[in-house]
């Protein structure tokens, strides 16, 4: 084999491993595909690329990199399997710079290049509409969650102003309802005069409640739990509850939709010191009375 065919295979195997590296800087890859060709350098290139597209393989360059846009192995992915690759994308927000980020970033890149294109439209679909994790959605509004809650339990009249889709500051007035973490994004509902109204945690600007007591007040029960150790792993999911967040000490947390507040303090009072109320407040009022009342038995 003639030296200069040689050569240009091997530059079109290192071309291919950048590539698939997602490291084909633009610079770089113009200097070891230019070395010992005296043609322009944009001419060397748009021979290697168009080389590479006879096989199947496309490439676009998007800022300073060249990119893999489809590959000739593609696959048709299920939309379990395109919403599960989106939900651990969106957890890598979360993640601090480390190896093991690197690596799930380097492994969601190689998953994209060998998506066919309808994988690749439903994908952006989902993107489109901020499909988010609840449990990483429950972490960042932790806070305005237990406030909230609190809110829907005292059933007095609320102020909320918040922001609409249309980035237009609107501002309702009525009774908060309930929590609904049905979806994958976090709502707060306001029953006002004439209708309701969920309205996004990450939409919420401000909430004001008023002196006013409701008249209208049926607040839907949701209590929020902590389980730890062996129970954390054991631990089956009733058909009325959902993980919110997992803890890096191995323990989850869980909403607890509208099961009867007897049924359900019996029911966690058991499981003792491996599960604590998160919230509302009155209903770990409750179980510190009843395990107080329980104690009382034998302390006489």
């Amino acid at each position: 084999m003639p030296k200069k065919q040689s050569s240009s295979s091997i530059k079109m195997f290192e071309l291919l491993r950048l590539l698939y590296d997602n490291k084909a800087e633009y610079t770089k890859v113009k200097k070891f595909l230019a070395k010992n060709d005296g043609s322009d350098s944009k001419v060397v290139i748009n021979k290697y690329l168009n080389t590479l597209k006879i096989f199947g393989i496309n490439v676009k360059k998007i800022g300073k990199n060249f990119t893999i846009s489809s590959s000739p192995y593609n696959f048709n992915f299920e939309k379990t399997d395109l919403k599960a690759i989106i939900m651990v994308q969106n957890a890598l927000e979360f993640l601090p710079k480390s190896k093991m980020k690197d690596e799930l970033e380097e492994f969601l890149n190689n998953l994209f290049i060998r998506m066919d294109a309808n994988s690749k439209t439903y994908i952006e679909s989902i993107k489109k509409t901020e499909y988010k994790d609840l449990r990483f959605y429950y972490s960042q509004f932790e806070e305005q969650i237990n406030l909230c809650e609190k809110l829907c339990e005292e059933g007095q009249v609320v102020e909320l102003t918040y922001q609409s889709k249309d980035n237009v500051t609107e501002t309702v007035t009525g009774t908060p309802v309930e929590l609904d973490f049905s979806g994958y994004k976090i709502l707060f509902v306001i029953k006002g005069k004439k209708s309701k109204h969920s309205i996004p945690f990450d939409s919420i600007i401000a909430v004001n409640q008023l002196p006013t007591k409701s008249t209208d007040f049926n607040y839907s029960y949701n209590v929020i739990f902590r389980l730890k150790e062996k129970l954390a792993k054991a631990y089956r999911l009733r058909v009325n509850e959902e993980v919110l967040e997992k803890k890096p000490d191995g323990s989850i947390v869980i909403v607890n939709k509208n099961e009867d507040e007897d049924e359900l303090l019996s029911r966690l009072m058991h499981y003792q010191s491996e599960c604590e109320i998160i919230s509302p407040k009155s209903f770990k009022e409750k179980m510190y009375n009843k395990i107080s009342k329980t104690l009382a038995l034998y302390n006489n």
